[in-house]
């Protein structure tokens, strides 16, 4: 991977899951955006808008499509319809993947908070 911008990380979340028409475009950006300023303020690091690094567009994209899925079921609850001896459950399953998808890219954070860079002081 190289270097990618917020539309890159848009593009790759397009190929990934299906983005409802009322979330991509610009809302999918400011999405991506919000996400990627959390990142910024929990690695207490710069992520541009531009030029993201390759270590934080996996996380940025898993919390992003975590974002999407949880917006693409706003109720976030059970559905039940039932029709006489015909029973559908529509299960909070949007929710359960996007817990998935938000813990995933929880844990690819924490480690890179965990990455310390030792150099020798010349003196």
């Amino acid at each position: 991977m190289s270097d990618w911008n917020l539309g890159s990380i848009a593009d790759e979340i397009h190929n990934l899951v299906s983005v409802p028409t009322l979330i991509s475009g610009t809302t999918l950006l400011n999405i991506v955006d919000r996400r990627r300023l959390f990142m910024e303020q929990y690695l207490d690091v710069s992520i541009g808008s531009t030029a993201i690094q390759d270590k934080y567009q996996g996380p940025l994209i898993k919390f992003s499509v975590s974002d999407i899925l949880i917006y693409s079921n706003p109720n976030g609850m059970n559905k039940m319809i039932k029709i006489d001896v015909l029973e559908i459950n529509k299960s909070s399953s949007g929710v359960n993947a996007s817990i998935s998808w938000e813990q995933k890219a929880m844990d690819e954070l924490k480690a890179l908070k965990g990455r310390y860079n030792f150099s020798k002081a010349f003196g």
